[in-house]
């Protein structure tokens, strides 16, 4: 259900940012909407650091904390990567691109203006 509701919630999300920007801009702001969701504004170093950091880090403080460590399977690995390309390419992508390139855009805008 939790996975259910996440994926309607983006859908409104991104779907009503959409449906603004071409009531505002037309299909202009429309394409540049996308363009911007495909923008890398930093390297891939920190994209690298960024993806190994946060397992590691968890890693790291289960050891200090008594845990032991145990390295999972293949196929653990595979279905993790796996739950986390799908989850990025289906929710997470699409609810970035409605926060960050439309709500903080407009945002910044008008206190700009």
């Amino acid at each position: 259900m939790e996975r259910f509701s996440a994926a309607v919630l983006t859908v409104l999300l991104f779907g009503s940012a959409l449906l603004v920007t071409y009531l505002c801009g037309g299909r202009r702001d429309i394409r540049q909407f996308f363009r911007r969701i495909l923008r890398w504004k930093v390297s891939i170093g920190w994209w690298l650091t960024a993806f190994l950091a946060l397992p590691l880090l968890t890693v790291v403080i289960a050891l200090l904390l008594g845990h032991s460590a145990v390295l999972p399977s293949r196929s653990v690995l595979w279905q993790e990567a796996l739950g986390i390309a799908i989850a990025f390419l289906l929710i997470n992508l699409w609810e970035e691109a409605a926060w960050a390139g439309f709500l903080q855009t407009r945002l910044e805008r008008r206190t700009t203006s």
